[in-house]
């Protein structure tokens, strides 16, 4: 079979640049049949330089994985048809108190900073965060809620924030009347199959950011917003509900 390589040129040059130096690679790469489809190649690429050092050139080995990237990509279809179900399952459940979002949809969810985004790391800070965030609340907002429980829902949030993901940053915003505390990990996530359970089983442990207070934070607040992943989770819980 033909192939017309289908490489950006200044993606060549930074491997070449690599080789000349030495290193050794290995990468993705597609490339374009003669009939139009693309072939996925795993990428073996080993320098060789001649008798006084020079670089001579690239010893090279293309593994075909086109079924591989194939079977990737209909993984990954399933996947987010199970989050999708997964989505309307919990917002069913909790009477859309709880939403699952992407981070975009998080990101587009979030009203204007009040204070000045915080890191916390150790349980020793619990009590002074605690306490700022209701400062903060309590100065930029009308006091139409319950904020003695949303703090405690808060800091609930913050305590297994520092367990299962050994701390992260909060911030406080706003988005018309609604306080948002949103709290932001690179922790190992939450697996999705646990949330029907965490949600209505009292005292279930997620083994994630949201540990065993999960259904006392749906109490305390007015909406838990979700967006999760390995390596970064964002959790934001509004009071008042959203009108």
């Amino acid at each position: 079979a033909e192939f017309v390589i289908a490489e950006e040129r200044a993606d060549h040059e930074t491997r070449m640049r690599n080789r000349r130096q030495g290193k050794s690679e290995y990468y993705e790469r597609g490339l374009r049949h003669k009939d139009g489809s693309t072939v996925w190649t795993l990428v073996s690429a080993t320098p060789v330089f001649d008798d006084e050092g020079r670089f001579a050139g690239s010893f090279g080995m293309f593994t075909d994985i086109t079924e591989h990237k194939r079977a990737e990509a209909e993984l990954h279809e399933k996947d987010l048809a199970i989050r999708r179900a997964y989505v309307d399952v919990i917002a069913a459940v909790t009477g859309n108190r709880l939403v699952l979002m992407t981070p975009e949809e998080i990101d587009s969810a979030l009203g204007s900073l009040v204070a000045k985004p915080r890191r916390i790391a150790s349980y020793r800070s619990l009590s002074t965060a605690r306490h700022e965030i209701r400062d903060v609340i309590e100065q930029r907002f009308r006091n139409g809620f319950d904020l003695d429980g949303f703090i405690v829902g808060v800091g609930e949030a913050l305590t297994n924030m520092i367990k299962h993901a050994e701390g992260g940053r909060y911030e406080v915003r706003r988005r018309g009347n609604v306080a948002q505390v949103v709290m932001r990990d690179k922790g190992p996530g939450v697996e999705f199959n646990n949330l029907p359970r965490a949600t209505l089983e009292a005292g279930y442990s997620t083994q994630g950011t949201l540990g065993m207070g999960f259904t006392l934070m749906l109490g305390l607040t007015g909406r838990i917003l979700l967006s999760t992943q390995p390596g970064m989770t964002v959790l934001v819980l509004e009071s008042p509900p959203p009108g």
